[in-house]
C-alpha cells in the first residue's frame, strides 16, 4: 500500500460535514474557512500518556493545533 487513502474512501471536505467516525460513537464536524480549516471531534477517546490523560470527550481542531477539550472555546465554529 502507497500510504494513500484509496479515492472510494475519500470524502469531500464540505462546510459543516458531519461523518460518523470509524466505528467509535463520535462525529466529526468540519467547517473551512478560506485556508483555515476546522474541525470537532465528538466523543473521542483522547489518550495522553504524558500528562496521564485517558478520557472520552469532544476535540476541537483549528488550522492544524489543538485549541480546546470538551465544551468548544468561545466563537468557534
Amino acid at each position: 500500500m502507497n500510504g494513500k487513502m484509496p479515492p472510494e474512501h475519500r470524502s469531500s471536505i464540505m462546510p459543516q460535514h458531519e461523518q460518523t467516525a470509524g466505528q467509535g460513537k463520535g462525529t466529526v464536524r468540519v467547517g473551512r474557512d478560506g485556508h483555515d480549516t476546522s474541525f470537532s471531534i465528538t466523543g473521542a477517546r483522547l489518550v495522553d500518556p504524558w500528562n496521564g490523560l485517558d478520557q472520552e470527550s469532544d476535540l476541537h481542531v483549528s488550522d492544524k493545533k489543538i485549541i480546546g477539550i470538551g465544551a468548544a472555546p468561545h466563537g468557534f465554529r
